[in-house]
């Protein structure tokens, strides 16, 4: 493209912050949201963009899932 970078790019200070002890809090935090029930089962279920589940969003109703 041809475009120079400019002298003044600021350089971010921070930096990823990754450790064994991110994959345990990782791991802990799946096995918890699997024995509730909530956000893992949201990933093995897909929701139908359908009339009656848009009723069902705006009512505060749970949505009709069907598995992939």
């Amino acid at each position: 493209m041809d475009v120079e970078v400019p002298e003044d790019t600021v350089n971010s200070k921070f930096t990823i912050q990754r450790d064994s002890l991110t994959e345990e809090w990782i791991v802990r935090f799946r096995e918890d949201a699997a024995a509730r029930g909530a956000i893992e089962g949201i990933g093995e279920m897909a929701v139908p963009r359908t009339l009656d589940n848009i009723a069902r969003f705006a009512l505060k109703r749970p949505l009709i899932r069907k598995p992939f």
